[in-house]
């Protein structure tokens, strides 16, 4: 995942938990102060708490480059080129329609600061102490706008004039608007999410209770100031950015007015969000940590991810590998069993037949069909490496950690043509070989071409012609990117390193019709793998 939207997506999910937290503890209570400091304090935790990186016990990965042994690697693959990004993928596409609804949102809330600001110098204004009091021609619901409170021109003194001024001074006293702007940005950044949306709602409603309390404090009669409320309903026009009487909250306020005080113990419950952020923290830095603590009554219900493999061969103590479930037998008393699960890093896909070997042994076992293992290690010093075909080698130190979420990310083998004949296809097909000691040797192999690397050349030298457009104007190299299935077709060929448009789709045509591929191989089983092959014009 792009990491601004994995930022987004875990902003969404504390917003989504400390709302739920305060619609089911604080929303019914009479400490309108507090729940204001709780929502307003809880939506900028939201944006903070992904940001923090407690690295407690959590082991850094050592990912080396994935040595395919070809000479020395041709061509760098380290820059994404125009050719590469002429097709959109799954993650350019929903960055592109975030960035849509987010403008779409920013321009609603400046179309109605414009509009706002217009309508306060088209009418006729009345410059108070510390404040604007504005008349509209039409009948509008009163509401207060920063320093400035918009009334109809139709409200005098005989229906509640002062009443309404006192209610959307006491909005400008305790700066309401700055809770509203911040809201406002926060959904505009969050606009998919609809516990943004009612962030906002929750935290007018405060607001208004805020105000009706500070009016009723003044000594205004509570039935009279009620009926004003229900009068006041029929008004006109909504504006999201200001506090206003809304009709939709009528209700609400006059239960809030006549209810019974909440008891000071009530405020207690405020310190229940304590353990959620710490929850929160640990499931945004230590997943495996947050698992133990959700699910302790059944500790092996579930596993969270670590880290990542490439190919080599290794020993293993076990034919079979053993699942999380499954006992692991003929081992010593003091030894320690770590489990866990692998994953790809990118799809979040659970990954079968991964190796994992402790590191200077050849003590070691496989992934299972969900991508979980379970391992012996003599001690907590131990270092487990992990490894696959076409996926960057990890070394994960054991540490203080019983249980690991690996995510695996994905390397490209470089194909080297100036280089030795390699690419040249094993004897034996990759499989699982008994040796002495009644170990078993998982047997790892990079894609191969029938002929290896020189038949390579020669096909394509056979095959590419000089675009005429270029021919003795430009020389280079474009390097092309694709994946041989498990079935050794090419797939999803792109350019990443380009040089000129027309040599760029000349290497594509030629890279398309190279055929026979024998695909990669892990664990016995054909797999899927990327590679770089550079092709020269000279």
């Amino acid at each position: 995942m792009v990491p601004i939207l994995e930022y987004i997506v875990k902003s969404a999910v504390s917003l989504a938990v400390f709302y739920s937290f305060y619609w089911v503890f604080l929303r019914k209570d009479t400490h309108f102060v507090l729940n204001r400091v709780i929502l307003i304090s809880s939506l900028i935790l939201a944006f903070i708490l992904p940001l923090i990186n407690l690295n407690i016990d959590q082991p850094e990965p050592v990912i080396p480059t994935l040595n395919i042994n070809f000479d020395e690697p041709v061509g760098a693959v380290s820059a994404i080129s125009p050719a590469e990004k002429a097709g959109w993928s799954t993650w350019e596409f929903i960055t592109l329609i975030y960035l849509a609804g987010a403008a779409f949102v920013l321009l609603r809330l400046v179309y109605q600061s414009i509009y706002m600001q217009a309508l306060s110098r088209l009418s006729k204004s009345e410059k108070q102490s510390d404040f604007t009091l504005v008349y509209m021609k039409k009948d509008i619901i009163p509401f207060s706008y920063f320093n400035k409170i918009f009334i109809p021109e139709s409200v005098s003194a005989e229906n509640g004039l002062q009443s309404i001024i006192d209610h959307e001074k006491s909005h400008l006293r305790q700066m309401h608007f700055v809770d509203l702007f911040l809201v406002e940005v926060i959904t505009i950044i969050q606009w998919f999410n609809p516990f943004a949306w009612l962030y906002e709602r929750s935290v007018k409603e405060v607001h208004e209770y805020l105000a009706d309390r500070s009016v009723l404090s003044r000594g205004y009669n509570q039935g009279n100031y009620q009926a004003l409320l229900v009068n006041q309903a029929m008004g006109g026009p909504v504006f999201t950015i200001a506090n206003q009487f809304n009709q939709s909250l009528i209700k609400k306020r006059i239960v809030m007015m006549t209810k019974m005080k909440s008891p000071r113990l009530a405020q207690l419950k405020s310190f229940l969000l304590l353990p959620v952020i710490a929850i929160i923290l640990m499931a945004y830095n230590q997943p495996e940590k947050a698992v133990e603590v959700l699910s302790s009554l059944n500790p092996e219900a579930s596993l969270m991810p670590a880290s990542t493999p490439s190919p080599q061969p290794v020993n293993f103590q076990s034919s079979t590998t053993p699942s999380l479930k499954k006992r692991v037998s003929n081992v010593k008393a003091e030894q320690i069993k770590i489990v866990g699960k692998v994953v790809n890093s990118e799809t979040g896909k659970d990954m079968p037949g991964v190796a994992i070997v402790i590191k200077g042994t050849t003590t070691g076992t496989i992934t299972d069909d969900a991508g979980d293992f379970a391992i012996l290690v003599p001690d907590k010093d131990a270092v487990l490496v992990f490894s696959s075909v076409g996926y960057n080698t990890q070394l994960i130190p054991v540490k203080n950690s019983d249980r690991m979420y690996v995510k695996m990310e994905e390397s490209i083998v470089k194909i080297n043509l100036s280089g030795p004949n390699s690419l040249i296809a094993k004897d034996k097909p990759a499989s699982f070989e008994k040796s002495p000691g009644d170990t078993y040797v998982v047997i790892e192999e990079l894609p191969s071409y029938p002929g290896g690397t020189d038949a390579l050349k020669k096909f394509i030298a056979e095959n590419l012609n000089y675009p005429a457009d270029a021919k003795g104007k430009i020389t280079g190299m474009v390097t092309v990117n694709f994946v041989i299935d498990k079935e050794g077709n090419i797939v999803n060929p792109k350019v990443s390193k380009s040089v000129y448009p027309s040599m760029d789709k000349e290497a594509l045509r030629v890279v398309k019709l190279i055929k026979g591929w024998k695909p990669a191989m892990q664990n016995g089983k054909p797999v899927a793998c990327k590679v770089s092959l550079p092709v020269i014009f000279k």
